[in-house]
């Protein structure tokens, strides 16, 4: 939904989607100019029952999950019997617009800042991991679900969808290849999933921050070649995929950098990290505060806070 005129929802105004995310929105909370985003089920998933409840469940486990990394939860409920949740708005830009304004601009990220965003992430879901015991796996761990503040700060999003979504609907339809390619290969099989999942997805988050192309561009054939391959055609492909190392298309990643990479995107789930506290460790000597600035100077370089916040200001 794209709105030039807020929609009511609840106690809250809808004004916009927020990047590609479905049921993803800018809103208005119930304090006067309170931005905020409102998050609901995905469309083709509003009379899902069972997976309502489980959104409904996930959402307010949410609401306990307070870390640094991860965003702040505002508020809970139910709308005319559907789910929502209400949670802070992060100033700046997903990690997926970041690189594709770096793309655009034929530039790389520079790897202070890439390995910044990884230790970050790998923190954020050191703490989902270890919550309550509760043995929380996030499940869709990609780009457009890491947002970076105009501060340099790293944020963690969508913790909820995973959460709702369970062991099941991994491979549902609408998954794009490039979706797929952050599933670790024991979700592409269905087989039984855990934390080392989304070490491997932080894995290629990491290999696309510091290599600056996609993922599935070195697989066999190119993403061109996956254009017309049936869905098992991709899934065995992405299975098969051999990355080579991130220096390979930047030379600045050190070896020791190829290594903590590589080991993350580890087909068996145990020649992984076992933990997400051990990739950040391993990766914490080669980065430090710089890396934060790093990220601010080049999110502020690329974008313009000013205007944006003008824009969202005749919106609101």
């Amino acid at each position: 939904m794209v709105s030039s005129v807020p929609t009511l929802f609840g106690p809250y105004r809808l004004v916009r989607t927020l990047g590609s995310g479905d049921g993803v929105l800018l809103a208005i909370g119930p304090d006067p100019g309170g931005e905020c985003v409102v998050r609901r089920p995905p469309s083709d998933r509003r009379n899902d029952d069972e997976f309502l409840s489980r959104f409904r469940r996930a959402a307010h486990l949410s609401r306990g999950l307070a870390h640094d990394g991860l965003v702040t939860v505002y508020d809970v409920g139910d709308v005319e019997g559907e789910p929502y949740l209400a949670e802070e708005f992060v100033e700046g830009h997903d990690l997926a617009e970041l690189m594709q304004r770096c793309a655009a601009e034929t530039r790389r990220i520079p790897v202070a800042a890439a390995l910044h965003i990884g230790c970050a992430i790998s923190r954020a879901l050191s703490f989902l991991h270890e919550f309550d015991g509760l043995g929380l796996v996030h499940r869709r761990l990609q780009p457009t679900r890491v947002r970076l503040g105009y501060d340099g700060w790293v944020k963690l999003l969508d913790v909820v969808s995973g959460q709702a979504a369970g062991a099941e609907g991994a491979l549902r339809p609408a998954f794009s290849a490039e979706a797929l390619s952050y599933l670790a290969p024991e979700q592409l099989m269905d087989g039984p999933v855990d934390r080392r999942a989304d070490i491997y997805a932080l894995g290629v988050v990491l290999w696309e921050t510091l290599a600056g192309c996609p993922f599935l561009s070195t697989i066999e054939g190119g993403l061109a070649g996956l254009q017309d391959a049936t869905r098992e055609q991709v899934i065995e492909r992405i299975r098969r995929h051999r990355p080579p190392p991130p220096s390979l298309f930047n030379p600045e990643v050190q070896a020791k950098v190829d290594a903590v990479v590589m080991r993350a995107l580890a087909k068996m789930p145990e020649e992984r990290f076992s933990i997400a506290g051990e990739l950040d460790l391993a990766l914490l000597p080669m980065t430090g505060e710089p890396g934060r600035d790093a990220a601010a100077r080049l999110l502020n370089r690329l974008f313009d806070p000013g205007r944006e916040r003008e824009q969202r200001a005749v919106l609101l």
